[in-house]
């Protein structure tokens, strides 16, 4: 399936800076990881103009591979169609070697397009191919999550490689459809274990999406009461009916409450507080109360005790709570379910531990007040945020102060702007967006302006910006987007993704052809997704 060489008569000589990336490649993929580490800064930093470059240090096959390895990476993450053929003539050519060949289609994926996906398909389809390869293929074909890819996964989930039947099961469970449920089905009869559970977990990974495999539960329900079968089967089964919602569930897991290991008891716990049924209410309280012996047992039970939202578990996870003779993960999970009930009792507690000498607990208690909505934690939280010797509290302060959005935190956090971890001021700034007000926006905007501070904070403000709803900062927001800190695009991009402007789409378009990075090119058709929904209604 050879491809016609691109013309490169009009590649100009590489800029010094992407000179001195490919160079930096060639000496890191010597070192571990190195290689990777020198692509991923081709990939981001090269942009369009190593391109050229890069193509030609793909094609020749008297460098080192792994120099060729990396370069296909780079190529990947730049996107340019440029590398769309010899990135598709190394990926099908077998006398090259299999890694170089993976990474090629890896970054074909990159690409994207009718023909990239081509050539995945065709390099799948190969029963004479390598399997390393062909399962490069499938893992590339269902990071396109495109419905178009299903047939050709389907036609190798009978293949006579094991490897190429998970990976199309887990291709499957990442294209997402309701037709691939059926064939999924038919993999837990697999001979081969790890296909079995891969289906499996396909079908959890589809019901996270929205698509919920009914025929699958009474097959799955099989499973998961079949002593005799695998643990690791029992315990992927348990999961994932608990993730399906089908209330055909409930009465077999109740049942395997106290049956099989810690491991597949806590999988069919988190599935009974997912399912919601509050029969699963009275066990769980004493398996918390009583299962000493499982310690993990106990704390899966207390978080499925919130989920149920049931108030009859309020005095027995605040006991559970207070008893200094339980471990703090359990004591702090207890906890964590009360205030999901709604029992004040959580808030006034969590307050007692911003005093705890244990940095952990109090970064804990910080965060965790902020999902409460009770405003008895604003005074605490602002003596955090201005006296704790610790940042990761103050940052989790200042979080927690912006969910709260109590106008007695809006000086403290005006404060925080000034904090020496660019963290908190990031944070503070958020915070600030969702507590709202008419200064807040002049103050959000200086900081977005001010060249001279972090981008992560910058990035922040903008997403702050986007939290006021004011549209006067779509000007603003433009503007920025000529920068090349990769946090300040990611934010600004997310925050014009917000505001819903359809103006912007132009500004958005032309930075996607210009900085094609790993999260603001995600971030960039996010925003640009989210602007065309708004723009049709």
């Amino acid at each position: 399936m050879a491809l016609d060489t691109p013309d490169n008569t009009n590649s100009a000589s590489p800029p010094t800076r992407v000179r001195e990336l490919i160079s930096a490649l060639r000496e890191g993929v010597n070192g571990p990881d190195r290689g990777l580490e020198a692509s991923l800064n081709l990939g981001w930093f090269g942009g369009v103009q190593a391109v050229e470059s890069l193509i030609s240090l793909l094609s020749d096959k008297t460098e080192r591979s792994k120099v060729r390895q990396a370069v296909a990476t780079a190529l990947g993450l730049i996107g340019d169609a440029r590398a769309l053929v010899p990135l598709s003539n190394i990926a099908t050519d077998k006398t090259e070697d299999t890694r170089l060949r993976s990474n090629s289609l890896s970054a074909l994926n990159g690409l994207r397009g009718p023909h990239a996906t081509a050539v995945l398909s065709h390099v799948l389809e190969d029963i004479e191919d390598d399997a390393y390869v062909r399962v490069s293929a499938a893992e590339a074909l269902g990071d396109t999550r495109d419905t178009a890819m299903i047939s050709p996964l389907l036609a190798v989930l009978a293949d006579g490689s094991v490897e190429v039947r998970q990976a199309a099961a887990d291709a499957l469970g990442e294209v997402g459809d309701y037709g691939v449920i059926d064939a999924l089905v038919l993999l837990f009869a697999d001979s081969d274990i790890q296909v079995r559970c891969r289906a499996i977990s396909a079908l959890r990974n589809l019901a996270t999406r929205g698509y919920k495999a009914v025929v699958a539960v009474e097959p799955l329900i099989k499973l998961v009461t079949n002593t005799r079968e695998r643990a690791i089967i029992r315990r992927e089964a348990a999961s994932t009916l608990g993730g399906i919602g089908d209330q055909r569930a409930v009465e077999p897991l109740l049942n395997m409450l106290t049956s099989g290991g810690h491991k597949f008891r806590r999988e069919v716990i988190g599935s009974l507080g997912e399912l919601g049924d509050i029969r699963a209410v009275e066990p769980l309280i004493s398996i918390m109360a009583e299962d000493v012996q499982h310690e993990k047992v106990r704390m899966a039970a207390a978080r499925a005790l919130g989920s149920l939202r049931d108030v009859k578990a309020a005095d027995p996870l605040f006991k559970v709570s207070e008893d200094e003779h339980h471990s703090p993960e359990l004591r702090r999970d207890a906890l964590r379910s009360l205030g999901v009930l709604g029992d004040s009792r959580a808030t006034v507690s969590m307050i007692a531990m911003l005093q705890s000498e244990d940095d952990y607990m109090r970064y804990w208690a910080a965060g965790e007040l902020g999902e409460l909505s009770d405003v008895r934690a604003v005074e605490p939280l602002v003596e955090r945020l201005h006296g704790d010797k610790y940042p990761l509290v103050r940052v989790a302060a200042a979080v927690s102060l912006g969910r709260l959005r109590d106008n007695l935190a809006a000086q403290p956090l005006l404060l925080a702007l000034e904090d020496e971890e660019y963290t908190v001021r990031a944070e503070a700034a958020k915070a600030l967006g969702l507590l709202g007000g008419e200064w807040v926006f002049d103050v959000l905007v200086g900081i977005l302006q001010d060249t001279s501070e972090e981008g992560y904070v910058r990035s922040c403000a903008a997403e702050g910006l986007a939290q006021l709803g004011d549209h006067s900062a779509v000007a603003l927001l433009l503007e920025v987007l000529q920068e090349e800190d990769d946090f300040l695009l990611y934010g600004a991009t997310k925050a014009l993704g917000k505001l819903g402007d359809s103006s912007v789409l132009p500004a958005l378009q032309s930075l996607y052809e210009r900085k094609k990075v790993l999260w603001t090119d995600e971030t960039i058709t996010d925003s640009i997704e989210l602007i065309e929904i708004r723009s049709r209604h």
